[in-house]
């Protein structure tokens, strides 16, 4: 457990527009994000060449603008803070923090309980295709249902799947109910 640091641990992520995982770096918490934020860039930028922007926040200023120029060749957009006018979302910066979300309902990534920085980043990208997968499943079944429902010419049903199941689950159960 050497490779946590005396202040715990910092989790890098780079991510696509829609919040899909590109990138992961786990290190130190006594380091600052513009001195280790390039190496998350420089694995995105290894894994997907077409790369060209990365949007950030108001941490990664300074350095981390200069060496993704330079040795990468990213443009770097830093997201503003906006007028102190209570709480607001900034803006780019959400899509991140929602990733963060979806990897916090892995049990196993809310404590530190990795001996490595391998395990660590692995699991990580583990639970984000358990999300991914679990996605893709919903879709599927959505249109499996929509197909099998439109051959049978019940347009109607199409809208009301999931509660029509239940209703006819509840009507069988309840038969033996007395």
């Amino acid at each position: 457990r050497l490779w946590r640091g005396r202040k715990g641990v910092k989790r890098q992520i780079i991510t696509d527009d829609i919040g899909y995982l590109l990138s992961v770096v786990i290190h130190k918490a006594n380091l600052h994000d513009t001195k280790i934020g390039y190496w998350a860039a420089g694995l995105a930028t290894f894994a997907y060449p077409t790369l060209e922007k990365i949007c950030a926040d108001g941490g990664y200023r300074g350095t981390f603008v200069y060496e993704a120029y330079k040795y990468f060749g990213l443009r770097v957009e830093i997201s503003k803070k906006l007028k102190p006018h209570g709480w607001q979302v900034l803006p780019k910066r959400w899509i991140v923090e929602r990733t963060f979300s979806w990897l916090n309902h892995s049990r196993r990534l809310s404590k530190d309980y990795e001996l490595t920085i391998a395990s660590a980043e692995t699991l990580i990208k583990i639970s984000h295709i358990h999300t991914l997968l679990n996605r893709l499943w919903t879709l599927i079944l959505r249109n499996v249902l929509a197909v099998i429902y439109t051959e049978r010419g019940d347009r109607t049903r199409i809208i009301s799947a999931r509660r029509a199941d239940r209703d006819e689950e509840a009507a069988y159960f309840g038969q033996f109910k007395q």
